[in-house]
């Protein structure tokens, strides 16, 4: 699989995030010829040997350009943000998310080139039995709040199929859900759940846990997530949407304490509101073992070590 990305010219959009920078980086060590386009102003740390395209990808005519040469565009870039930022500019992420991906695969004519889109485990509905499968009905119910995001994500998969089977295109569907891993910056607008408790922890303060603590997640380490990016690109290009998660379940509360523990925390664990139990959140990845050959090679302390390690040269302890 290492081989195929030799030479190969390969686009990333949203490549100077958090996934992509992994991305854009794994892809240079395997000696693909690179090309970023992100509409923030942000670069890269390889940028002598990446170019880093400052562009809107809802112009069509911008990405008619790029996408033209390359023999591979991996498409991580999307509006997004809490749900507080999710509920004010539902709208805006519906109409942004959804132009660049229609634009995306109206420019890709060429029945040779392969093209990956990320999707997200928000697709499922929020009452779905855990351990949430692909065969899941995604078109049921969705936080309508927050629906502009969700949507977009499933507008993505419904125009992938479409245009992948009338202009026989490569398309490959990663849905992934909970991805940490160093560059996962703590965030009062993300939120996310590792890098809030490594930087409460780092810095001795309370972590706080909505709910009784028992609700159960996996989490998958970024490395790894992009390992199957590659593999999914490569090796399963059908238009089948895949899981990509972790298989180690943990309960938050054992998370805070795992985190407490690596760090040699003195945080407390408070449970707000701990009589009220929230419903487990487990993505099945059996799909992704069976047709791509998925496997971690990081179980879940090993990274939040590399995790915590980055984070405390970012973070000053209080």
């Amino acid at each position: 699989m290492n081989n195929y990305w030799k030479g190969r010219s390969v686009l990333v959009t949203g490549g100077t995030g958090f996934i992509g920078r992994h991305l854009v980086k794994r892809l240079h060590e395997l000696q693909a010829s690179v090309v970023v386009i992100s509409s923030s102003k942000k670069t890269l740390e390889s940028a002598k040997q990446i170019p880093v395209i400052n562009g809107d990808l809802t112009d069509k005519d911008i990405v008619s350009k790029i996408v033209k040469p390359a023999d591979v565009i991996m498409h991580l870039a999307a509006l997004d943000g809490d749900s507080e930022f999710k509920i004010k500019y539902s709208k805006e992420i519906f109409y942004q998310n959804s132009q660049m991906v229609l634009h995306i695969l109206n420019a890709c004519k060429d029945k040779n080139k392969k093209i990956l889109f990320m999707s997200s485990v928000e697709v499922y509905p929020k009452r779905a039995q855990s351990p949430i499968t692909e065969n899941e009905a995604m078109f049921t119910d969705s936080d309508s709040q927050i629906s502009g995001y969700v949507w977009s994500k499933r507008l993505t998969e419904i125009a992938a199929n479409v245009f992948a089977h009338n202009q026989k295109l490569q398309v490959s569907i990663a849905r992934c859900g909970n991805i940490y891993g160093p560059g996962d910056m703590p965030s009062s607008k993300r939120k996310r759940v590792i890098p809030t408790f490594i930087n409460n922890a780092l810095r001795n303060r309370d972590i706080h846990i909505v709910g009784n603590g028992k609700q159960r997640y996996s989490f998958l380490y970024v490395k790894d997530l992009v390992n199957a990016l590659l593999s999914l690109t490569v090796n399963y290009a059908v238009c089948d949407p895949i899981n990509l998660a972790g298989s180690e379940i943990v309960t938050l509360k054992q998370l805070a304490k795992k985190v407490i523990k690596l760090t040699n925390s003195k945080s407390n664990i408070i449970l707000a509101d701990p009589k009220t139990s929230i419903p487990d959140r487990i993505i099945s990845n059996k799909k992704a073992r069976e047709k791509i050959t998925f496997r971690e090679e990081y179980d879940l302390e090993k990274g939040l070590i590399e995790t915590i390690t980055f984070l405390q040269k970012k973070i000053q302890p209080s």
